[in-house]
């Protein structure tokens, strides 16, 4: 009887764990960074493409007056 309670605490210990650690794991990324030419100044309206290989899927941006783009998944 009290091998079984122990196992049936063990199970669902484990259970209960293994559910947080499902919930953790996201699917979400971001790509960030500044477009610069040669000297160094920023460069604002600069289109920017990133390609997922895997797929080809392809998506585009347009830096900020500060140059910075972003791609969120």
């Amino acid at each position: 009887m009290q091998r079984n309670l122990l196992r049936s605490v063990f199970l669902l210990t484990a259970l209960s764990l293994w559910g947080v650690l499902a919930l953790a794991q996201t699917g979400t990324s971001r790509i960030t960074g500044t477009v610069t030419d040669q000297s160094g100044a920023v460069l604002p309206g600069a289109k920017v493409t990133a390609r997922n290989e895997a797929t080809g899927v392809t998506f585009t941006a347009t830096t900020t007056a500060a140059g910075n783009f972003s791609f969120e998944s």
